[in-house]
């Protein structure tokens, strides 16, 4: 068999048969991989250690091309995409319908939601956005208390936009990020509005948007409407009684916000890669500026969860102030 000039390139069922087309495959990811890195990734100075190889060596990357911000760094959803095209045994190699789909070739179609290899976000996620922004400070922390607890599975489309966004790979998006992603959106809004709704998402006023604030913004609707969830959160953020006063409310959940009491640990599903290094990112704090400048503020923005005015606040009234419900205006007569 002559393989002169081309062994680089063969795939390991050449070398033992039988094969099929999925050898062209395997030829296609050598070059992607020589596209991604100027690299060969089987290389050898004769036939037979090329053959020994790609027969038996792994896929590896250059380190400064995996961990480095710089330009010359190969993303993650390439290097996945080139490790499924170079799968050894040729019965487990995916076909070229299904490589097609990937995600990171998706991103450069110019339909499917996409556009300049970023995913739109789309309408509904962007009402959701500038829904967020208009509510309270305590509302946002204590929706991002119950996003902390939301099913891993539940968050899969919110986690794929924030690690679409999170191009470099920290685990927080810069107010920027998101003000132009809600710019690019399927709504296009204008810069001044996008600028506005991205930064009352940045609860700690330190530029950046943590994971968990991103998905309690993207799904707070939804989540207004799983009373399962809500009735954890109110277990959680209140002290043990049906029906606490106003001052037990604001004393319980001052302490979970400030970190001083746990609260939303109950997890279901085991933390992916996303959220794995959304937690690796040093801890901020729980609570905004807002909400810290004084505690007489927090106090009165309690008091708004007694929807009937009694002096305590039950699970109702809590489901109602979550859902956008306010106390009734106390008539003035003469």
């Amino acid at each position: 068999m002559n393989v002169a000039g081309t062994a680089f390139y063969m795939a390991p069922e050449i070398f033992r048969p039988p094969f099929d087309y999925k050898c062209d495959i395997w030829s296609l990811g050598v070059i992607l991989y020589l596209l991604l890195t100027g690299y060969l990734p089987f290389f050898g100075s004769s036939v037979s250690e090329v053959k020994s190889n790609v027969l038996y060596k792994r896929v590896q990357w250059p380190d400064y091309m995996c961990n480095s911000s710089r330009r010359l760094r190969v993303p993650k959803g390439a290097r996945d995409l080139v490790e499924k095209m170079l799968v050894k045994d040729s019965l487990l190699r995916e076909s070229a319908a299904d490589l097609l789909n990937h995600r990171w070739l998706r991103k450069f179609s110019s339909g499917n939601g996409w556009r300049n290899g970023v995913r739109l976000l789309s309408g509904g996620v962007v009402d959701c956005i500038c829904y967020y922004a208009r509510q309270s400070e305590l509302k946002k922390a204590i929706i991002n208390l119950i996003a902390h607890q939301w099913s891993f599975q539940e968050q899969e489309h919110v986690r794929a936009l924030f690690t679409d966004l999170d191009s470099d790979s920290r685990g927080c998006l810069p107010v920027s990020r998101v003000a132009e992603a809600l710019r690019q959106s399927q709504v296009r809004m204008n810069a001044s509005d996008a600028w506005r709704v991205a930064s009352a998402m940045d609860r700690t006023g330190d530029g950046y948007i943590g994971y968990t604030e991103f998905v309690g913004a993207c799904i707070i609707r939804r989540l207004q409407r799983e009373e399962g969830v809500i009735k954890a959160a109110f277990r959680s953020i209140t002290p043990r009684s049906s029906s606490p006063t106003v001052n037990e409310v604001a004393a319980s959940l001052w302490a979970v916000l400030a970190g001083e009491r746990c609260a939303l640990t109950d997890y279901s599903d085991e933390p992916d890669d996303c959220d794995r290094r959304a937690r690796a990112v040093p801890a901020r704090p729980r609570l905004p500026l807002d909400i810290t400048a004084a505690e007489g503020g927090f106090h009165r923005w309690v008091e708004e969860m007694d929807i009937d005015g009694d002096g305590h606040i039950n699970f109702e009234d809590f489901r109602l102030w979550l859902a956008g419900h306010q106390q009734p205006r106390p008539n003035n007569k003469s």
